[in-house]
């Protein structure tokens, strides 16, 4: 890595810590308000926080990071129900259990098992899954806990993800069964424009690149962890796409709809950050050099956005949206952005 990216890496590995620390390490705070601070701790982002810190700890030789992702894991285990989800939205909001971010928590709790052994980790996971799975419709899409009624984002492919990952060591019948259930509930929401149904927030909403790619990735690595060829192939094609929008406009809208038509008033930094580590992704698997170039140019583009200036929940920071007032996230500096900018630069 060079000079100038290790400088980057240090300043959103140093805004991380500071979100721990500003909730006396009970979570990570799930983003600075320009002006109204430090938000609550967020469960599901601190979750997926957790695999970043061990990633770091592990590259960087740092056992600050250890420690931050242990008491990251901890703190969750404290958290979990009884029926194994863990409660939704930021801490004090009192939003009930949510499919998505019991999900999410999964992965840190998987990778807090591969890093300690401690069984512990892992019956949570076990728990987690399993209230994935009463709550899954006989369709395998999940009608409920969610935030619309009724409506089973595309993005939750993210949660097949988790639930394959988890089972790599729980080896459970009824979590495998389930995950191929919504898996194949998923591949059958591709357009013939290599778009998919039910991939923003709210039903029939534009989506975020943001939920764009979470969608791709849960599918890419679901396909990856099945051995799925063809799953794998429709997830190539939906980067050809955002590859020829890029080729056409040199940028990528904040959102596109099913036809690939954007909304160009801002961009999505998170997005980019989540679709550079894909495409590296992507390309690595199937030996695309453009897709490592496109990921290099999305990834510089939100860097260039990272804030340096010396003020304690700014600095090293990334806005949700460029400009700083776009449609998503404004005025705000969300955890889960770095999350994402941290692993592309460890890539």
């Amino acid at each position: 890595m060079d000079a100038l990216n290790q400088k980057h890496l240090q300043a959103a590995l140093q805004w991380l810590e500071n979100s721990i620390k500003a909730t006396n390490n009970r979570g990570s705070a799930a983003y600075y308000h320009l002006w109204r601070g430090w938000a609550s701790a967020y469960p599901e982002t601190t979750g997926y926080l957790i695999e970043t810190l061990l990633a770091a700890h592990q590259q960087l030789k740092e056992e600050k990071y250890l420690h931050l992702a242990l008491d990251c894991a901890y703190w969750l285990l404290d958290l979990q129900q009884q029926e194994g989800s863990f409660p939704g939205g930021l801490i004090g909001s009192k939003t009930p259990p949510q499919v998505f971010d019991t999900g999410q928590i999964v992965f840190g709790l998987v990778a807090a098992y591969e890093q300690t052994e401690e069984q512990a980790f892992l019956d949570a996971a076990d728990r987690a899954c399993a209230w994935l799975t009463t709550l899954q419709d006989p369709s395998g899409c999940w009608k409920k806990g969610g935030l619309y009624a009724d409506y089973t984002p595309a993005y939750y492919a993210r949660v097949v993800w988790a639930m394959l990952l988890a089972n790599r060591h729980l080896q459970k019948a009824s979590i495998e069964a389930a995950a191929l259930k919504a898996y194949a509930y998923f591949q059958r929401q591709w357009t013939e424009k290599h778009s998919i149904k039910d991939w923003g927030f709210a039903p029939n909403a534009p989506a975020l690149t943001h939920t764009i790619a979470y969608t791709l990735r849960g599918l890419w690595e679901s396909a990856v962890l099945l051995e799925d060829k063809t799953g794998m192939e429709a997830v190539r094609k939906a980067l050809h796409q955002l590859q020829r929008i890029y080729g056409l406009k040199n940028r990528l809208a904040g959102a596109y709809d099913l036809n690939w038509q954007g909304n160009e008033r801002f961009i999505c930094l998170t997005g980019h950050c989540q679709l550079s580590i894909l495409l590296r992704r992507v390309g690595n698997q199937v030996q695309e050099a453009d897709f490592s170039h496109f990921s290099k140019i999305l990834l510089e583009n939100a860097l260039s956005r990272q804030c340096h200036f010396p003020v304690r929940g700014i600095k090293g920071a990334l806005p949700g949206s460029w400009p700083i007032w776009g449609a998503y996230m404004p005025l705000r500096f969300p955890n889960w952005g770095l999350k994402f900018l941290v692993e592309a630069l460890l890539m």
